[in-house]
Formats: C-alpha cells, structure tokens, sequence
C-alpha cells in the first residue's frame, strides 16, 4: 500500500511510502514507513558557470571578427579598382558587408539574452547558428560564382572554409547541450 499526501506529491519534494513487508516465516506482516526526498526536475544557478563560461568567451569574442571582416570589406570597396570589377563582384562585396552587420546586430541580442539567462537563448543561438552557417556557405558558394576565387590567395579560401567548419563544429557541440545540459538548463530560466 502506497501513502504520499497531495502537498508532498504536487510539490515533488517529500514523498512517504509506506511498504507492507511480511516477516522471513510470511506470518506476520510489518509496516515500515520510509521517507524520500527527491530532488526537484531542475536546479536553478544564480550564476553562468561550468562549460557555459567557454560559451560566454566565444559570444564575447565574435563581435571582433564581424568587425574586422566589414573593415576588409569597406577596404576592398574604397580601393579605386572597385568600380571597375563586375556587378556580381559588387553585389558579393555588399552581401558580406550586410550579412556580417546583421549577424553582429543579432550577437548583441545574444549577448542580452545570454546575460539576463532568459529561457529563449538556447533558441536564439540555434538561430544564430544557423545563420551564421548558411551565410558562410552562401559566400563560398558566390566566391566559386563570381570567379572571386582566381583572384583571392589559397591562404584565403582556405581560412574561410576553416571558418565554415568551426562554425558547423561549434553548432555541433553548443546546440545539444544548450538543451541538454542541466547546468544550461537551470541557468536560463528567466
């Protein structure tokens, strides 16, 4: 026979059983009463920690990236040669130049949901993800296109598909234990 007042069981805290355990013989039957405590579905952290501290660097680091890429960019677009080259050229050189302003825009989102510890974060980095991964493809694919790839060092395509596959291979990693994870799951509970 099994006993838990409503309170206890709602709240998934305390639990008492009670167990009907007949003695070595099966004559006599005794009662024992034991008490459980089980831990509630999910901790709540007061501050960002464990693997989440490596996330935090690399969300803190980003920004620095997408800078730099739209100042090479807006270097090419200055240099008295750009009104000479192609119209795919030009319509690439902007695409890079938007796509990585709104990616920075979204990493300040980021940063705010990150640092509040909402509950959409692990969601909204999914996103981010996704776009920063799709928007890498789509300029390695136009490079190929726009025939960008003749004029550009092989140092240079190569350190964009490095890019491409650490993007993939940090989705890979971050995304699961954003959902997975107890830690991330307590901490984004805002």
């Amino acid at each position: 026979m099994v006993s838990a007042t409503p309170d206890h069981v709602s709240n998934a805290e305390n639990c008492t059983t009670t167990v009907n355990i007949p003695d070595h013989k099966g004559e006599v039957e005794q009662n024992t009463t034991e008490s459980v405590t089980s831990v509630s579905a999910s901790e709540n952290y007061d501050k960002i920690g464990g693997f989440l501290v490596l996330l935090a660097i690399g969300l803190f680091i980003a920004p620095f990236t997408y800078v730099i890429d739209i100042a090479d960019s807006i270097k090419v677009i200055n240099n008295g040669d750009f009104e000479l080259l192609k119209d795919s050229f030009q319509n690439f050189m902007y695409f890079n130049i938007t796509s990585s302003l709104l990616l920075l825009i979204f990493l300040f989102f980021l940063w705010a949901s990150f640092l509040y510890k909402k509950q959409n974060f692990p969601k909204l980095m999914t996103i981010y993800y996704v776009l920063n991964i799709s928007t890498a493809v789509i300029i390695l694919v136009s490079i190929d296109k726009v025939g960008l790839a003749s004029l550009l060092e092989p140092k240079d395509l190569k350190d964009m598909s490095t890019s491409l596959f650490k993007g993939i291979f940090a989705a890979i990693i971050w995304i699961p234990h954003l959902f997975i994870s107890k830690r991330a799951k307590g901490t984004f509970v805002n």
